[in-house]
């Protein structure tokens, strides 16, 4: 609460404490305060009761004004980070599915040259049978080619 606030709530309720004061003191020469006496002390008070009936209504209504209009910020903001959110998981999608292709690029260059060591090694150990050494390689890749699927 502000400052202004406080100051303005202390001299309400300040006024209100002299108001019974005054009334009190000038029911004060009589010795007998009778019970209809009191019932107008008490209606004496209707003014500021209604007063702050009014008040409090108009504040019942800012406070609802004031809450529809952030519940529209809310709004707002929540469809802002639906969007948000779903780039986001299209570009995770197309990571994935990127890092599975690099995936198998990587399995098929590794084979590829493990078996094209193999294959040199068997031509320099067996010159005859050089020629045949090439075709299990071609047919093995394309099994792993089978295997990894078109994608590559």
């Amino acid at each position: 609460m502000s400052k202004k606030g406080i100051i303005l709530l202390i001299a309400v309720f300040a006024s209100v404490v002299i108001y019974a004061l005054v009334i009190v003191s000038l029911s004060q020469g009589e010795q007998q305060i009778a019970l209809e006496k009191l019932g107008q002390f008490g209606d004496s008070f209707g003014i500021i009761t209604s007063l702050f009936s009014g008040l409090a209504f108009s504040g019942l209504i800012i406070t609802i004004l004031l809450q529809k209009k952030e519940l529209g910020y809310q709004r707002e903001e929540l469809k802002l980070t639906r969007e948000e959110l779903a780039k986001s998981r299209e570009a995770q999608q197309d990571q994935v599915e990127q890092l599975s292709r690099a995936a198998k690029l990587n399995a098929l260059c590794t084979l590829t040259q493990v078996y094209t060591d193999i294959s040199v090694q068997q031509r320099h150990a067996l010159s005859v049978e050089a020629g045949k050494a090439i075709e299990p390689r071609n047919k093995f890749i394309e099994q792993l080619k089978e295997q990894l699927g078109e994608e590559v």
